[in-house]
């Protein structure tokens, strides 16, 4: 009974420290918010009427309610008693602090009239209403009457010195950043007026403080661009666009790391590549280069018709409304765009394509970097889709057409090579089966040899020649009529295999990524020579024949080299 006892005496004592506590933090607050007001009416007193609502309507405006009559001590007091048991709240920051005090000296400093300190609060407003009274009325609570709230308002305590200093330190601080916060304000108001003038080359430009550079955000990269020193002012230059033109003159590097089949011959003897929007066509014995620029985003893949002279090109959708896949068919002599196809259908990009050889290249088979990857047929002379079907969920690397038969066509691509069918508008898939051989993980080339055999290379380094073989009825689901088998493994590389290239008298040319090498095989994959390009130029990504014989090398770090297997090379250009 003696322990009940004693806790019944404690809790009182317990919810006046807290009562004391919850006061004087409360009073702390009102305390700071005396002070920033003050300086607000300061602030708004040194700049003209409207102000602060055109520049920064942010600002606080001044309350101008009427305060509330001040409390006693004794009506404090009752209403204290008569919420007590609605107090039951968290504790803050400065109620432990209180828990080492006496309860009497609690009831004292709830008892003792306190207001704010004049030196500190009994600033008058333009309004006649007195600081203190302003955050009197800030912190009044609603009635019962009123609101029925059971929270009521809390006479102030009187502070402690020190804690008062802290606050106003505090709230001098705050003052501070926001004077400092609306200079810097009207003078990027200021500065920067002109670009809210309406005109066409303030969209998406904005200038610095200083008034020294302009940024812009080209496909969402800031980009900084200085003003020269001769204009003083932006707002005297003309809006309109200058008369002189910029013309692309020389493109360094080609797009080598993560593109294939990249570098092809024109028949004029020039070499076609691609890097970001631009298709350069480069004549490597005169140093000269011409542009195709009609792209609007990166450009992934191309091809070269067998005329030589016309050129498909394949690019990816970008962030802007007008960077979307599409393919151009184009005159590569008066670079005129003669068809543009598959604008609305490609959805993430054009992954790869190539155009038919028997019928000297009357279609183009494209395969969509969708998720389905779909591998459409399009008639080159008409621009119109003939065929497309789903052709499989994982990356196609290439495609290829059968060059003594159009209704053939190869794809590869992640661990699998696909044998397709085309007749009218259907094509029909048949899946080449490894069998014994290790199944690579990615197969990333292709090429037609002079039988009609298929050879890939792949990412385990090996040659794998794929031969049509004969019907075999007796064994069912196996040997079906026109499938491909593995008739040959041949270990070519230390690594993978990036490039198959298929020489003018009949030899097979295959290029290594990890070791670099380029090997020169037989028609029957006897190994003749070899060359090893040098670690600074990167692995090998692509190989061309020139009209002379020489051989044109693409590498990973976009270099363009020019030589041969007996004397080396040289680079053409290199980033």
């Amino acid at each position: 009974m003696e322990e009940e006892h004693s806790a019944d005496e404690c809790q009182p004592a317990g919810w006046e420290t807290r009562l004391q506590a919850q006061a004087e933090e409360v009073m702390l607050l009102k305390s700071a918010l005396c002070d920033v007001l003050q300086r607000l009416r300061i602030l708004e007193a040194q700049f003209p009427p409207g102000h602060f609502s055109a520049s920064s309507p942010s600002i606080i405006p001044p309350v101008t309610t009427v305060p509330s009559p001040q409390k006693t001590a004794s009506e404090t007091l009752e209403r204290t008693d008569y919420h007590r048991s609605e107090l039951c709240t968290v504790g803050t920051q400065t109620e432990w602090s209180m828990i080492d005090k006496e309860p009497k000296d609690c009831v004292e400093a709830v008892v003792g009239t306190v207001t704010c300190e004049n030196d500190s609060v009994n600033g008058e407003s333009a309004d006649g209403i007195t600081e203190s009274e302003e955050v009197e009325k800030v912190f009044q609570s609603p009635t019962p009457e009123d609101g029925g709230a059971a929270v009521c308002a809390v006479t102030p305590l009187r502070l402690n010195k020190k804690e008062l200093l802290r606050r106003n330190s505090s709230s001098d601080k705050l003052v501070k950043d926001a004077k400092e916060k609306s200079k810097k304000l009207e003078r990027k108001v200021m500065s920067t007026s002109n670009l809210f003038s309406g005109s066409s080359s303030s969209k998406r430009g904005n200038y610095n403080i200083d008034g020294m550079s302009v940024k812009v955000f080209l496909r969402g990269r800031p980009i900084t661009m200085y003003i020269p020193s001769c204009i003083k002012n932006h707002d005297d230059q003309k809006p309109e666009l200058p008369s002189e033109k910029l013309q692309l003159e020389w493109v360094y590097g080609c797009r080598g790391r993560d593109a294939r089949v990249n570098l092809r011959m024109l028949q004029s003897g020039e070499v076609i590549y691609f890097t970001a929007c631009v298709i350069v066509i480069c004549d490597v014995n005169r140093g000269t280069q011409r542009h195709f620029s009609r792209h609007t985003d990166c450009v992934r893949c191309l091809a070269v018709h067998p005329d030589g002279v016309r050129v498909a090109s394949g690019q990816t959708a970008g962030v802007d409304k007008d960077g979307k896949p599409m393919v151009f068919i184009w005159d590569s002599t008066s670079l005129q765009i003669l068809h543009q196809i598959g604008l609305g259908f490609f959805e993430r990009g054009v992954g790869c394509l190539a155009f038919s050889t028997q019928d000297f290249g009357q279609y183009l088979g494209v395969i969509d970097d969708c998720n389905d990857h779909v591998l459409s047929i399009w008639d080159t002379a008409k621009g119109n889709k003939i065929a497309e079907t789903k052709c499989t969920n994982e990356p196609v690397l290439c495609v290829a057409f059968n060059p003594v038969d159009s209704s053939y066509i190869v794809t590869v691509g992640k661990s699998h090579i696909h044998f397709w069918s085309w007749s009218g508008a259907s094509l029909t898939k048949k899946q080449g089966i490894f069998g014994k051989y290790k199944k690579p993980r990615y197969v990333q080339c292709v090429l037609f040899d002079r039988t009609g055999d298929v050879l890939t290379g792949d990412s385990e380094g090996q040659i794998l020649t794929w031969a049509r073989s004969a019907a075999d009825t007796r064994t069912l689901g196996k040997g079906a009529k026109d499938t491909y088998q593995i008739s040959r493994h041949t270990r070519a590389h230390d690594g993978s295999v990036s490039s198959l290239t298929a020489l003018r008298g009949g030899c097979v040319l295959s290029s290594g990524g990890k070791d670099r090498r380029l090997v020169l095989w037989s028609e029957s994959l006897n190994q003749m020579k070899e060359y090893e390009i040098p670690e600074q130029y990167g692995a090998v990504r692509s190989v061309a024949e020139g009209i002379e014989g020489e051989l044109l090398v693409g590498t990973t770090k976009n270099a363009l080299l020019k030589g041969s297997l007996e004397q080396g090379f040289t680079p053409v250009i290199q980033v």
